[in-house]
């Protein structure tokens, strides 16, 4: 049965790839990868950052019964927060100011931050339809100025075509 999933999966990326949004989609996506990456690793300082700023902000005196026991357990809650998910598994202190307004600004942060990634995503997309809408239209150039065969004339292919027909 699994074996059937994967052939029907083989048959629809096959499919999407003789599509030709699929095509641009792909050459957007690998042109944005270099810019991503830079967006990426600035992602990782701020998250970092931000971890380090809220675990010293929200003091942990018992183990036990704190939420942020470590900066790598508060980086979890600001990549979490940064990307709008909020398991609710982790919540800052409601008696402290100072988390809850950092935690505030990671909340905008991470609203206006992923807007970053899609708007440059978005930018390579336009930029490969258009490359890819110029081809198109020179390729129909191209066939419109091709010189036309006489009516009642034959080229070469054409009597090729003919002999495969008879032999077949």
């Amino acid at each position: 049965m699994f074996n059937m999933r994967i052939l029907r999966a083989a048959r629809l990326i096959a499919l999407a790839h003789a599509y030709v949004g699929t095509k641009v989609l792909f050459r957007a996506v690998t042109a944005a990868i270099p810019p991503l990456t830079i967006t990426l690793f600035f992602l990782l300082t701020v998250v970092m950052v931000f971890a380090t700023a809220i675990f010293y902000a929200e003091p942990c005196y018992d183990l036990q019964t704190c939420t942020f026991t470590d900066i790598l357990n508060t980086g979890y809650f600001v990549m979490l927060t940064v990307a709008t998910v909020g398991y609710g598994n982790q919540v800052p202190s409601m008696h402290n100011a100072g988390s809850l307004l950092l935690v505030c600004i990671v909340m905008i942060f991470g609203t206006v931050y992923f807007s970053m990634p899609l708007a440059i995503v978005g930018i390579k997309y336009e930029l490969a339809w258009t490359e890819y809408d110029e081809f198109a239209r020179n390729a129909k150039l191209e066939q419109d100025n091709r010189p036309k065969l006489a009516k009642g004339s034959s080229s070469k292919l054409s009597i090729e075509a003919s002999r495969r027909q008879l032999l077949a």
